[in-house]
């Protein structure tokens, strides 16, 4: 399994987290975690051995800072 982040558009910089696994190829971890709405999931960092938990940085729209996230998701 491999996490990371994804440039989604060149001009503005922005990108987003995602995870790939041999099976399921690359999917947004925005789909995939369970974020509040004012998240946006941009990167992921880490990941368990066991590929179950992700962590990783966003942005919280409100109040406008950056964030810590953690996910918990079951086996791809």
């Amino acid at each position: 399994m491999i996490v990371g982040s994804s440039l989604t558009s060149g001009s503005t910089g922005s990108s987003q987290a995602f995870r790939w696994t041999a099976k399921t190829g690359m999917q947004d971890l925005t789909k995939l975690v369970n974020a509040p709405q004012r998240l946006i999931v941009q990167s992921a960092v880490g990941v368990s051995a066991d590929g179950t938990v992700i962590t990783g940085n966003g942005f919280n729209t409100k109040p406008g800072i950056d964030e810590p996230w953690r996910a918990i998701l079951p086996l791809p």
